[in-house]
């Protein structure tokens, strides 16, 4: 079973900042996430607990699971953290991290 790793401030771009046209549907959908100062990318987020959806310029406080490394990406990370959400190269997304839940181990 996943356990979320971080409670992150995120805000759907708009159609004019490149965002999608339509909300994301948050139960199902898994946005990439990278550091907008460059590194790796990491595949396949999942908000945990949200079964509603978030719509182009919309924000909204939201529990994150990282599935792919996580152990490697919360070494990178802490309270304050920006973070671009991308579907492939293209970011639809921005974030703040406002609270660390676990830090998995390696």
């Amino acid at each position: 079973m996943d356990h979320p790793h971080f409670v992150a401030r995120i805000r759907m771009r708009d159609t004019t900042e490149g965002g999608r046209r339509t909300p994301a549907y948050l139960a199902n959908y898994r946005p990439d996430v990278r550091d907008p100062a460059g590194g790796p990318v990491y595949f396949g987020v999942h908000f945990f607990h949200d079964p509603g959806e978030l719509g182009p310029g919309q924000t909204r406080d939201l529990t994150v699971t990282v599935r792919s490394t996580p152990a490697e990406f919360m070494k990178r990370v802490s309270v304050g953290s920006k973070l671009v959400f991308c579907e492939g190269s293209r970011p639809i997304a921005d974030g703040e991290i406002i609270e660390i839940l676990a830090r998995p181990t390696p």
